[in-house]
């Protein structure tokens, strides 16, 4: 809000950066906005929004541990010689970026 010593309106208007509840990504943003009585005696308010995110992200999903136990008495052959193991593993965080 902006206001003047004779208490007529004042025009505020907003010169340089990001729009007031937009979305915005992670970074730093430099705002201007000027005031202009009806003298056009003018002020400006310089500022800056930053944007970060500092929190970790979290696993929704994480395995246990898993053990898997092939037995053959002759030793390994062919495909028996390995064991096919698969696990699932997803995390997330508070700001939706995709975490791998």
């Amino acid at each position: 809000q902006a206001s003047d010593n004779d208490g007529l309106p004042v025009d505020l208007q907003q010169v340089a950066g990001i729009t007031n509840g937009d979305d915005q990504t992670l970074g730093s943003y430099d705002v201007t906005y000027i005031a202009t009585d009806k003298s056009s005696n003018t002020m400006d308010c310089d500022f800056t929004i930053t944007v970060s995110d500092d929190k970790k992200p979290w696993f929704t999903t994480c395995e246990s541990d898993n053990s898997a136990y092939f037995a053959h008495e002759c030793g390994p052959v062919g495909e028996e010689a390995g064991v096919p193991v698969d696990w699932t593993c997803l995390a997330s965080d508070h700001c939706d970026f995709i975490v791998d």
